[in-house]
């Protein structure tokens, strides 16, 4: 009995090295060949010429040389290769070509094989660019390198050669001082080619101190990712060296673009400073912020490609959350079309004077138009910030377009200043505002325009040719004590509200009412000549005013 179960127990384990070598020798199916490749170059199973046989179209003496250098591409690129991922069917088709070519590799698309007769091997145009991908990962003289590192030391210390490890020392040494050397050299580089193009401060010096610091490590992190292969690393390692160099790198280069923009955005204030135009000085904080954003979002998504999630499953989760995702932010997503339409539609730049009637009567100089909200500086110093979609409903008086501004006052003078007197006070205050330099003549209005309960009220008004609000005041300033002048000199009292008693009857004083005498027809007579001699007089003007012309 118990020699029939050890012949059962020999019968299966040489029925499964049979299979086991049939299988790694037979190239049916895509995965086969894979294999066939991948366990002909292990160190324990070294047969350079049976891996060769997978290449299609190499020849005899060069398939196993190509085959090397293909292993050791995929080695350094960390490419691990998990037979149980790869197709087994020997008729597989691709989808997109519609024909019998398999990619094993999603990020390497050079390698694929390709069908032949009844087997599969690494087609043509792969065995084609072996020699090209091998100079691109090891470049020349990396193998001279190699040679003599091996020279170092031969022994083995916690499972790495000492030459890997003397190696890995070196590279790290000169990563390390390749990132002082390029640090000093771009800062100066940048700090030339931007001395005249932005203005210095202590924004703009750490903003060049961090650009080149980034610059600098984006370099050091290049080299480690471009030697690390003359090494000779084991694929576990060389995926994890791969993974982390290239999170590191996308980061670097990522936030090194963020600078970028900082950097490009202070040059262009500094030109918009210079022109007479504000809407670039709103555009281009807008424009660095929108930037920025996808900045980020495009770093994100690249550091999550390379940590093999699978991107195009993660937007489609995403836009099956989207709807959730649109009902939580229609604030956020409100108000940057609101920053949009406001642009578009120009209803005021940075610098305007503006008044909000609808948003408690909101007044003041807008500071900052940003993605989501705009800033606007009152009059008592404090900053309010709006949101965009507020501003874009609002009904928005926006004085600061104003180009010229008017200036309506009136003036009340006493009821016993005589009708002359009057008329010459008018035609004064109207020559005074004639004069005025910063006034328009062709606005000019001065008249006796009301009988108010304790004046005789003129209506004045004008515009100034100014948008400078400190400069109106001035202006108003000294239109006002010109005014007060010609009173004085033409003995003209403005009035105040009084009241006056009249005692009609008073024993020792004749009464005040006054005794009427109506006599219609000399009281008619009276009116007729008041009116022809107002219809001269207008008469006389217009011919003075006829040859004044001529």
């Amino acid at each position: 009995m118990k020699n029939r179960i050890h012949f059962i127990r020999s019968f299966i384990a040489i029925a499964l090295l049979y299979c086991g070598t049939v299988f790694s020798q037979n190239q049916k199916t895509p995965a086969a060949t894979i294999f066939k490749h991948e366990s002909n170059l292990r160190l324990d199973n070294y047969k350079p010429a049976k891996a060769g046989q997978t290449l299609y179209g190499a020849g005899t003496n060069e398939a196993p040389r190509l085959a090397e250098q293909l292993k050791k591409i995929m080695d350094a690129y960390g490419i691990a290769v998990d037979t149980n991922l790869l197709s087994n069917d020997p008729n597989f088709i691709d989808t997109v070509s519609g024909k019998h070519v398999y990619y094993p590799f999603e990020n390497h698309k050079k390698i694929y094989l390709q069908k032949v007769g009844n087997e599969w091997y690494y087609s043509q145009e792969t065995v084609k660019h072996i020699p090209d991908l091998y100079k691109s990962v090891f470049p020349r003289g990396s193998e001279t390198i190699s040679h003599y590192l091996k020279k170092l030391g031969n022994g083995v210390f916690l499972g790495f050669e000492q030459w890997q490890w003397l190696g890995f020392i070196i590279l790290i040494f000169g990563a390390i001082a390749l990132y002082f050397i390029t640090f000093i050299l771009s800062k100066k580089i940048v700090n030339a080619i931007t001395r005249r193009r932005i203005i210095h401060s202590e924004k703009s010096v750490k903003i060049i101190g961090s650009f080149a610091n980034l610059f600098s490590l984006l370099m050091a992190v290049r080299l480690i990712r471009m030697l690390y292969p003359l090494l000779l690393l084991p694929l576990n390692f060389n995926s994890t060296i791969l993974l982390i160099t290239g999170i590191a790198q996308a980061v670097f280069f990522g936030y090194l673009l963020y600078r970028v923009a900082d950097v490009v955005s202070l040059i262009a204030m500094k030109i918009a400073a210079n022109t007479i135009s504000t809407l670039d000085d709103q555009l281009i904080p807008l424009a660095r912020k929108l930037a920025k954003a996808f900045i980020i979002v495009g770093t994100l998504m690249l550091v999550l490609g390379l940590t093999g999630i699978n991107l195009t499953a993660l937007l489609a989760g995403l836009s099956i959350g989207g709807l959730a995702l649109a009902f939580a932010a229609q604030d956020t997503v409100k108000n940057i079309f609101g920053s949009m339409m406001l642009l578009l539609d120009r209803t005021f730049q940075i610098g305007d004077h503006i008044f909000i009637p609808s948003i408690d009567n909101i007044e003041g100089t807008v500071e900052e138009v940003g993605l989501r909200s705009t800033r606007i500086r009152t009059f008592d110093n404090s900053l309010i910030t709006i949101p965009n979609g507020k501003l874009a409903d609002a009904a928005i008086n926006n004085l600061g377009m104003r180009v010229q501004r008017r200036y309506k006052f009136n003036l009340g003078v006493t009821y016993d200043t005589p009708p002359e007197l009057i008329s010459q006070f008018v035609a004064g205050v109207r020559q005074l505002m004639d004069i005025h330099p910063m006034v328009n003549i062709d606005t000019i209005q001065v008249h006796l325009h009301n009988f108010d309960a304790s004046s005789l009220t003129l209506r004045c008004s004008c515009y100034f040719n100014t948008q400078d609000f400190n400069l109106e005041l001035e202006s108003r300033q000294e239109l006002m004590l010109d005014i007060i002048r010609l009173a004085e000199l033409l003995e003209v009292r403005f009035a105040f509200p009084t009241s006056t008693m009249h005692i009609e009857n008073m024993p020792e004083r004749a009464s005040l009412t006054p005794q009427h005498t109506i006599n219609s027809s000399e009281n008619i007579n009276k009116v007729h000549r008041l009116i022809e001699q107002i219809r001269r007089e207008r008469e006389a003007g217009k011919e003075q005013a006829d040859e004044a012309q001529d």
